[in-house]
């Protein structure tokens, strides 16, 4: 296994990577997205609504048996169909 910063230039960039591990600022919330060290920036005001929509499209995620011998079976509680 590797430690991060073995895997931050090839994720980021030499530079840039440098930068991160010499400098040790932590970048502001725009040059992080742009850097790739987050998914996405959200502000305070929307964090909430942003959490309820991913939180929403994870519960939609229906689990679905994959081995033949769990389809035979009885299914779960919580299985539902589409």
């Amino acid at each position: 296994m590797y430690p991060a910063t073995a895997r931050l230039p090839r994720l980021v960039g030499r530079g840039r990577a440098l930068e991160a591990l010499l400098v040790a600022d932590d970048p502001d919330c725009p040059r992080a997205e742009l850097y790739g060290y987050v998914e996405r920036a959200t502000a305070d005001a929307a964090l909430d609504d942003e959490v309820d929509a991913i939180a929403s499209r994870l519960a939609r995620f229906v689990a679905r048996p994959t081995s033949p011998r769990s389809r035979d079976g009885p299914r779960p509680q919580w299985f539902t169909a589409c």
